[in-house]
């Protein structure tokens, strides 16, 4: 078999698995996801103003026309897209800093019960210097690992909320994917154009 005849083969494949597509069917479940991005702004569109302010600060320009959220050259385009990436990571972080704050606030601030406390970090950080010197038997390691496991789980994040809380990393993630590669195709254009 050829290359070409491989390639179309796995496009071929491709789309039909693209057609076995995951998500609701029905009209119930289509109605409870579609308020999804409402719960907490993190994936809905950025306000225009944080969106100009960024075209500003890319394009140096301290007054914006009409035309350049219209862009008709390349450069315009990257300018635009990088601007759009920028004000969709900010609101992206700003929902997930929300969310933090607002899991602290309702658990008392970061002690032992929100985040498993800095002591038991402090713990943790023992035991596996410990483990890596090889001062404890096999047996006392076996036992403390799941331990350990669970309280570099609980660092740094909130229990209780672990799916909302993840739900809000990836879309942060995602938005400085997005800005990442609009950062690139900006700086490869602005090369071009410049």
């Amino acid at each position: 078999m050829q290359a070409q005849d491989l390639k179309a083969l796995k496009l071929l494949a491709r789309s039909n698995e693209a057609g076995k597509s995951t998500g609701p069917k029905t009209a119930s479940g289509k109605t409870a996801v579609a308020g999804n991005a409402l719960k907490h702004g993190a994936t809905a569109a950025p306000p225009p103003e944080k969106v100009a302010t960024w075209l500003s600060v890319i394009l140096e320009k301290p007054e914006l026309s009409p035309s350049d959220f219209l862009p008709v050259d390349e450069a315009g385009r990257c300018a635009l897209e990088l601007a759009l990436a920028e004000a969709r990571l900010a609101v992206a972080e700003e929902a997930l800093a929300d969310f933090t704050t607002l899991r602290l606030e309702q658990k008392g601030g970061p002690g032992k019960k929100a985040f498993g406390g800095a002591k038991l970090g402090m713990l943790v950080d023992f035991w596996l210097r410990e483990i890596k010197e090889g001062t404890v038997s096999d047996a006392q390691a076996a036992a403390m690992k799941p331990v350990i496991e669970r309280i570099n789980a609980l660092r740094g994040r909130p229990r209780g909320t672990d799916r909302e809380y993840r739900l809000l990393r990836r879309y942060a993630a995602e938005a400085r994917s997005r800005r990442y590669r609009a950062l690139r195709a900006w700086l490869g254009d602005a090369g071009e154009w410049a």
